[in-house]
């Protein structure tokens, strides 16, 4: 298993063409990692594989998706590119996409 870069709070690791995310360090942020991973799942089964990494699984505080290989966002930023508002602008309407409510199993 390799650590990848990225991931902020949580921690990510690359094993045979899949990413697991741990979700963890609840006291870094005011949601827990309980809520961040159901958040995290259901964005995922939503809109996997159009704007986002299909979901694979999702078990305790572990998510495992599919791996999408590319530069870093981060590295792209360091370079002057406004990605992270290009990418905010695209999330804003992920979250503000009417949706009824629906079971994540």
């Amino acid at each position: 298993m390799k650590q990848l870069e990225g991931g902020f709070i949580n921690k990510v690791y690359l094993e045979q063409g899949i990413v697991i995310k741990s979700f963890d360090n609840d006291t870094l942020v005011g949601i827990s990692s309980a809520e961040r991973i159901k958040n995290a799942a259901r964005a995922l089964s939503i809109f996997g594989g159009t704007v986002a990494p299909r979901l694979i699984a999702s078990e305790g505080t572990i998510i495992r998706q599919e791996f999408i290989e590319g530069e870093l966002y981060e590295t792209m930023a360091r370079r002057g590119e406004q990605v992270f508002r290009t990418s905010g602008a695209i999330l804003a309407q992920i979250h503000n996409f009417p949706l009824a409510p629906r079971p994540l199993c």
